[in-house]
């Protein structure tokens, strides 16, 4: 385990709930000067502490030790991404809509030429026989 990845968690956690050294040492048992020494890493941090930390600041063990996110704002992410990927299908699917509409005008189109071309082929043919 690193420890400065520990004490950066420690202090992460603890700001992200607006939480000052005094009021994170209260909650786990321990002075303002023993709370600060396990956050600057000036002391080894023991597992009852981290224990206490995590229980009183609603984490896991894990989230203390290790470089992760909460698992709350993972998923968080995950559904604003997967909300940002609807709209983007349905925009595809929208714009897929769009470019069928056009091309089957164009086909329309095609189609509207084509017999014009066969009828002034016709009446050519006609004067022609004239």
């Amino acid at each position: 385990m690193d420890p400065t990845k520990i004490t950066n968690n420690l202090r992460r956690i603890r700001e992200e709930r607006n939480l000052s050294q005094q009021e994170a040492a209260d909650l786990i048992g321990l002075s303002r000067n023993a709370y600060r020494k396990l956050e600057n890493g000036e002391t080894v941090a023991v597992n009852k502490n981290i224990e206490a930390f995590a229980a009183a600041m609603g984490v896991s063990v894990a989230e203390c030790l290790f470089d992760s996110v909460p698992s709350e704002r993972m998923e968080m992410e995950l559904r604003e991404k997967e909300d940002r990927n609807e709209q983007l299908r349905t925009m595809v699917q929208f714009y897929e809509k769009r470019l069928e509409d056009m091309q089957n005008s164009l086909n329309q189109k095609d189609d509207i030429i084509r017999t014009l071309n066969e009828i002034n082929a016709r009446l050519a043919s006609n004067i022609g026989k004239n």
